[in-house]
C-alpha cells in the first residue's frame, strides 16, 4: 500500500454503523464517567472515531477471515470504555457491506 493511502474505505452502511457506533461509545463512557465520578474510578480512555476505525481497517490488524470456509473477511474490535471497571463495546463490520476495496487504486506491495 502507498503511504498514506486506504487500500479499504466505508461504504454508506459501514459510515452509519460506524457512526452509531461512535456515538453509542461516547454516550456510555458519559454514563461511566458520571456514574463514577465522586469514586476517582474512571480512567480517560480513547473513544473510537471514524478516523481511527478506518485506519484499523486498512492495517488489516483486526481482520477475521474465512470464518465459516465461505471466504468472508470482518473487522472487529472491542473498544475498552472502563479498563478499571473492565467494561467493553464491540464493533463489527462486514467487507462488501460495511467496507470495500478501493479498486480505483493502485497499491504497492
Amino acid at each position: 500500500m502507498m503511504k498514506g493511502e486506504n487500500m479499504y474505505h466505508l461504504t454508506k452502511e459501514g459510515e452509519k454503523n460506524v457512526s452509531e457506533f461512535v456515538e453509542e461509545c461516547r454516550k456510555r463512557y458519559k454514563k461511566i464517567s458520571e456514574y463514577y465520578r465522586d469514586t476517582d474510578c474512571v480512567e480517560h480512555v480513547e473513544l473510537p472515531t471514524r478516523e481511527i476505525i478506518l485506519h484499523e481497517i486498512n492495517s488489516g490488524e483486526r481482520f477475521l477471515e474465512d470464518v465459516w470456509c465461505v471466504g468472508d473477511k470482518y473487522y472487529m474490535s472491542d473498544w475498552c470504555l472502563s479498563k478499571k471497571h473492565s467494561i467493553y463495546v464491540s464493533l463489527e463490520l462486514k467487507y462488501g457491506t460495511d467496507f470495500i476495496e478501493d479498486k480505483e487504486k493502485n497499491y504497492e506491495v
